[in-house]
């Protein structure tokens, strides 16, 4: 082995330790969304994890790999040295502050980020507008880049060095090495000699599902998903045998007489169930918010299809889940043909708007509107320049107050859906009201506050319009904000929201505990309302009493199904692991074993589920024909 072949070795050494050492500083920033996971196994996810490490290396450095491991007098070349040396730094660098990302991003959003991440630089001003600020709040990703970057550049200066004319360079043996080295570098790319490579779904199989976070690291799970829009379910299923399990078709089954009434559809920024003290039993943050539900139909097991706003809203509006490895919104079946409430409504006749204080461009969510079937948008662009945070857009008060103006001008009845924007980071409160609403324990809950009461402002001046007692609100979260109480960070909690329907004569009121998800509330309103026409969804009407409700989400590496109190995680071909969540709310107690029964019907009907919505976005069968 010549000097060149054996810095490629140490190449990947130095990595691989770099990768470790970065995998327990993400632990370590993350230790609360692990509570329940044996010291063991976390042990474990440090092992295997150096598979998946392995594979990203070798990826990243494939180049820089071959160049050093076939002999050629090239390599005593000064620079061609330089050359490795500047593109080892080049693919490297940017790998360790990816790596790094998620010590501080995982808790927003529950999983390795993927190259959806790109995504977002190309919707609207949101990255320019907003990185400033996120580089102050998150100075801990930025200084722990520097110094391991600093680190790879003195190891790779000092340390890892060619000599040059060094005798015996190009000889017999070290071909034999390159013969060798390549094909195991190949195999190391892969991480697998199965037929396809590995899979960002294995974590979860190799190691306890709940790990497989410890397990991955960011560069991979991004590679993977580049160019990756499609699920990766590795199981077959007749789609009409997949129908019987699920039925996708929605008609008014009752054939109850159309009532046009009024719909707002709130839409509330990082509103955890957590956060409500009556959801959570513990210290909240929404009083207005639980007065209201106390007033009407709200579910103490309501869950969110996604972990981020710009799948969440497809989710609540289109009942479209967050099941692919990037958001339907920038996926290339983002022009298939979609609706929402808004949209189906918009068809009898109703006027539809959807409203939002952000920058014009935030997430693609006006051109999603749009397509959706919303007839008008309002933005920060629409309200005008005063009142803006800073950040994203106008503060929340304000913006209520404008929504309520412009429904009073819209034709009755009318369809809108609000989504509120100050209880996003960075958390930002009028100056004229800081310090008025608790502050709590996380940075998130003094902005919760200031939410909760922006909303009551709302009903306030709602309430004193001609509209109001003829709607039907419906109020719940885009997805859950970061958590406080282990229950709320596990794979079940990170996923627990608000949802409650309310109208003002008080005719939907009290608690139920159905599962329910954001795509429910599509078929929920439709059927309420009596709609008269077919059409398609992936979720079911909370007020129909003939079924059983359910919730599937995806955290990245695991597809989940929630019905009652278990929860069956799904790994894309077989089912992982089962917790009862009534006696193990911390998910510690894996009874796939124990429960095969409850197993094989949440399998079937999971798979049921991921089958049709795969085909549905395949084939473009998002709405029926009709």
């Amino acid at each position: 082995m010549n000097t060149s072949q054996k810095k490629a070795l140490l190449s990947v050494v130095v990595m691989a330790l770099v990768f470790q050492i970065q995998r327990l500083l993400f632990l370590l920033f993350n230790l609360d969304s692990f509570d329940g996971i044996g010291s063991l196994d976390i042990a474990l996810a440090f092992v295997y994890g150096i598979r998946f490490d392995l594979s990203a290396i070798v990826m990243i450095n494939g180049l820089y790999l071959f160049a050093l491991l076939v002999p050629i007098k090239l390599q005593e070349r000064k620079w061609y040295q330089k050359s490795l040396d500047g593109l080892f730094l080049a693919t490297n660098i940017p790998a360790v502050i990816f790596n790094s990302i998620d010590l501080e991003y995982f808790r927003f959003q529950g999983k390795r980020t993927t190259a959806d991440l790109f995504d977002l630089f190309g919707l609207g001003d949101d990255i320019k507008n907003t990185l400033p600020q996120m580089a102050k709040d998150f100075w801990p990703v930025l200084l722990v880049s520097l110094i391991i970057s600093v680190l790879i550049f003195h190891i790779q200066r000092k340390h890892l060095v060619i000599k040059s004319k060094l005798k015996s360079q190009y000889k017999t043996s070290n071909w034999l090495v390159a013969s060798v080295a390549l094909p195991l570098a190949f195999l190391g790319a892969r991480g697998s000699m199965d037929l396809k490579p590995l899979r960002i779904a294995n974590a979860a199989s190799v190691g306890h599902p709940g790990a497989a976070p410890i397990i991955l690291n960011t560069p991979f799970t991004i590679i993977k998903t580049i160019g990756a829009p499609t699920m990766e379910l590795r199981f077959e299923m007749d789609e009409k045998e997949a129908a019987l399990q699920f039925k996708r078709e929605k008609s008014n089954l009752a054939n109850e007489q159309f009532r046009p009434m009024n719909v707002v559809v709130v839409i509330l920024e990082s509103f955890s169930a957590e956060y409500s003290s009556l959801l959570s039993g513990k210290v909240g943050y929404t009083p207005f918010l639980d007065s209201l539900m106390l007033q009407g139909l709200y579910f103490s097991h309501a869950y969110a299809n996604a972990k981020k706003s710009i799948d969440g809203i497809p989710a609540v509006t289109s009942s479209i889940p967050a099941l692919m490895p990037v958001s339907y919104i920038t996926s290339p079946y983002s022009a298939n043909r979609i609706t929402s409430i808004a949209g189906l409504l918009a068809e009898e006749g109703y006027s539809t708007a959807f409203f939002h204080g952000g920058n014009n461009g935030t997430m693609g969510f006006d051109n999603y509107s749009r397509i959706s079937g919303h007839q008008k948008y309002f933005g920060r662009t629409e309200y005008g320049s005063k009142d803006y945070d800073g950040n994203w857009g106008v503060y929340d008060e304000p913006f209520y107050e404008f929504t309520v103006k412009e429904c009073s001008k819209m034709k009755q009845p009318f369809a809108i859906t609000f989504f509120s924007l100050s209880s996003h980071h960075p958390y930002s409160i009028p100056e004229k009201l800081k310090n008025r609403f608790p502050k709590g324990k996380l940075p998130i809950h003094e902005s919760i506050g200031y939410a909760d009461y922006s909303l009551r402002a709302f009903f306030e001046a709602a309430s004193k319009q001609p509209w109001y007692n003829n709607t039907l609100f419906v109020l719940t979260a885009d997805h859950t904000g970061p958590a406080e109480h282990p229950e709320y960070s596990t794979r079940n909690g990170a996923f627990k929201i608000p949802m409650v329907f309310f109208k003002p004569d008080g005719s939907l009121k009290g608690n139920s505990k159905r599962t329910v998800q954001q795509s429910d509330i599509m078929p929920s309103v439709l059927d309420y309302l009596g709609y008269k026409k077919n059409w398609m969804d992936f979720g079911t009407s909370v007020f129909d009493s003939t079924s059983i409700g359910i919730a599937v989400n995806s955290t990245g590496d695991l597809f989940q199904i929630v019905r009652n109190d278990t929860i069956l995680q799904f790994d894309g071909m077989r089912s992982v692991a089962l917790y009862s969540l009534s006696s193990d709310p911390l998910m510690k107690n894996n009874l796939i074993e124990s429960t095969k029964s409850t197993r094989n019907e949440l399998e079937l009907l999971i798979k049921s589920y991921l089958i049709q919505f795969q085909s549905a976005m395949r084939n473009n069968n998002l709405r029926p024909s009709n």
